[in-house]
């Protein structure tokens, strides 16, 4: 089996088969979650996107680390 897919009402493709969230208490474990994570999947870059660059720091709001990627074979 291939990945899911399903059209948006915008033409994209939507090719999601399955998703987590990992809630971390010290934002410096969160390069180090990430880290591990980028040894187990294929990440595609372009699709990523690391929400904590912004935010300033003193700014309040959500940091979040998105990694969209593929289970390696």
């Amino acid at each position: 089996a291939g990945i899911l897919t399903d059209s948006r009402p915008d033409g994209k493709q939507l090719t999601d088969a399955i998703g987590a969230r990992i809630i971390l208490y010290r934002g410096e474990d969160v390069d180090r979650v990430a880290a591990v994570l980028r040894q187990s999947l294929k990440v595609q870059e372009r699709d990523s996107v690391d929400k904590r660059l912004s935010l300033g720091l003193r700014e309040f709001g959500y940091r979040s680390y998105h990694l969209i990627g593929q289970v390696r074979p």
